[in-house]
């Protein structure tokens, strides 16, 4: 049985227009997990999915979270 357009499942995400986009997520954990920089370094070179630099708050966050997600550990 074939499937039609009409009879596959939709799935929608809504997200903040202040978070950032899995791209620049993994920009920010790379940036700071391996390169050892400050999240002061690292908003330059971000944009929320607004278009603006996100807070050093939102950074922290992603960090943290991203890294749970993926079973990493930020040792120090």
């Amino acid at each position: 049985m074939k499937a039609s357009p009409a009879n596959m499942p939709v799935r929608s995400e809504v997200v903040h227009r202040l978070s950032l986009s899995f791209a620049n997520e993994r920009k920010v954990v790379m940036l700071r997990v391996v390169k050892k920089m400050s999240f002061n370094k690292i908003r330059p070179q971000v944009r929320n999915l607004k278009g603006t630099q996100p807070s050093k708050e939102l950074l922290r966050t992603t960090v943290k979270l991203f890294n749970k997600r993926t079973g990493l550990t930020n040792t120090r």
